[in-house]
This record gives structure tokens, sequence and C-alpha cells, in this order.
């Protein structure tokens, strides 16, 4: 008797991993930044980076992808849920990595953009299907950092608004579509349905 095949959505970070960051795949992930971000870029380097600790009490902090992209340091983050802490998690990453930046005795002046995306499951309707954050003041708006941006999509969100019709958010979408949905979504794509390589394992 044959072994039933599941199939795993891209929102599961090591099917995501395997598509977007493998060699001959990374025209793929610089389209998905490129639609995410609405610029172009051109990737440098990706990463899989462990945060190191700086003591033993400090949580392990995993980035999912990080990627070096013209003078942008882009890390994105697979929520497969929510809960009321994840955004802290998430702004811990970012943080983390923006510390980092800048050595002893090197000018602020030469830090670039720091940029995380969020690709979350289960946040609730109460946020926007794309929210762009700063660190900004409420009244006026002014920035009080302003290299840093966190760009977080509503999959829940996203997906009701595609099957109502609205397709501008559908490559995030297409994330979380089960097999059949992902056959429909891919035809005629230009990529040849790249989203169809979501691994399949016994």
């Amino acid at each position: 008797m044959q072994a039933t095949k599941i199939f795993y959505k891209t929102t599961n970070d090591s099917v995501f991993k395997a598509i977007y960051t493998a060699p001959n795949n990374r025209h793929l992930l610089k389209t998905l930044l490129e639609k995410c971000l609405k610029k172009k870029i051109e990737i440098i380097k990706v990463y899989f980076p462990e945060i190191f600790k700086k003591n033993i009490h400090i949580k392990n902090k995993t980035l999912d992808v990080l990627v070096k992209a013209d003078d942008k340091l882009i890390n994105i983050e697979l929520n497969k849920g929510y809960y009321n802490l994840l955004h802290r998690r998430n702004a811990a990453y970012i943080f983390e990595k923006y510390a980092e930046a800048t050595k002893v005795g090197e000018s602020y002046n030469k830090m670039g953009e720091f940029i995380q995306i969020n690709f979350t499951v289960g946040l609730p309707d109460s946020y926007p299907s794309l929210g762009i954050y700063t660190l900004s003041d409420k009244e006026t708006k002014k920035d009080f950092i302003d290299n840093i941006k966190i760009y977080e999509f509503n999959i829940d969100k996203i997906k009701k608004e595609c099957y109502n019709g609205n397709k501008r958010h559908d490559f995030v979408a297409a994330l979380d579509y089960e097999k059949q949905e992902l056959e429909k979504f891919c035809k005629g794509d230009k990529y040849g349905g790249f989203q169809k390589r979501s691994r399949k394992m016994k």
C-alpha cells in the first residue's frame, strides 16, 4: 500500500527556504522581495543565521532568512500562528541585527536600511492586509529612526481579499494555498508555476 503524500505549504519555513533560497532559484526570492517592497533590489548574499546569545538566560533566536541586498538588510519571518507577544519576538530579531551593524569606530551614517518582512498566519482582522511600521511620533509622524521598517502581511485577510477578487497581494496568498488552489493560481504564471515546487514528502 502506497503511503499518502503530504503537501507542505510555503508558509512552512523549511519549504520556503528550499524553494526561495536555493542557488538556482534566487531570481524567485528577488521577485518576491521586489513585489513586497515595490522597488527593484539586487541580492548580494543570503544567510540563515542564529543570533549569538550574550548570556545563557537569553532565548535562542534563529532568523528564518536574512538577505543582504544593495544597502539593505532584509529579515524574512514566517509566522505560522499569532499570539500576543509575537510582535515583540519579531522586533527583537531586527533590533538585534541593527545593534550589531555598526562596529566600534564606524559612523552611523554608513548604516543602510533594516527591513523586516513578516508573513503571518492567524493575525486578527483588526490588523491591515499589509501593515508598514516605523518608529515615529504618533501626532507628527516624524521618524525617530529613519532606517528601520517592518512590513507585515496578514495572510488570512489577504486570502479572503483574493477570494473576493482583490488580487493586489495574491503572491502572498499563494504562500498558504492548498495544492488545488496553488495549481489554479499558477496557471499562466510567467515563472512556470514556481510555487508548485512546494515539497511533497511521505
